[in-house]
């Protein structure tokens, strides 16, 4: 019989080929940089587990392995610089968003205003920040100084309010009306 791997996403499956009836076979996928594996698929049903091992009948087989682009990847992959776990959580908690969750799922005014909200934390970072320094014997690391200047964050404040006033949100930064009593 002959196992067949149809790919959905960007990713690798080791396991395709032929095999005598009755063989365990292991399904392994690795998925390319900035994507997830989701499951294979079998006849209908979804297989999270990896690798999956099954056993073959006589027949041909067909696999479908899916990789998706989660949420945290495809933000980090649109901005310009680096963010940490902790505004990727601020930003899930607010927008309501799962970890993990495949971009694909979310809708394009989700998106927008989660890159709006990282556009707005960026904006509001010290101007400077030393990169830490580690050592210990033989070893040491240190991390990446960082420098944002005044045309930068005011460039990513003006592209993050554009994206709310689009959807209509005020971020906090609504107007005030001043009425005489």
């Amino acid at each position: 019989m002959i196992l067949s791997v149809n790919i959905i996403g960007n990713g690798n499956v080791s396991g395709g080929g032929s095999y005598a009836s009755s063989s365990t076979v292991t399904l392994k996928a690795a998925p390319i940089a900035g994507w997830t594996f989701k499951d294979f698929v079998i006849d209908g049903t979804s297989y999270a587990s990896n690798p999956y091992s099954l056993t073959v009948g006589a027949s041909d087989l067909s696999v479908s392995a899916t990789f998706y682009v989660s949420f945290e990847d495809y933000l980090k992959g649109i901005l310009a610089f680096d963010i940490t776990e902790q505004a990727l959580n601020s930003i899930r908690i607010k927008r309501n968003i799962d970890f993990g969750t495949d971009v694909k799922t979310l809708i394009i005014r989700t998106l927008e205003l989660a890159q709006a909200d990282a556009l707005m934390w960026y904006a509001t970072l010290p101007s400077s920040k030393t990169g830490a320094k580690d050592s210990d014997g033989g070893w040491s690391h240190q991390e990446a100084t960082v420098s944002i200047s005044s045309e930068d964050r005011k460039a990513f404040r003006s592209q993050a309010m554009a994206i709310y006033r689009k959807w209509g949100e005020s971020n906090g930064l609504g107007t005030f009306k001043i009425v005489n009593l």
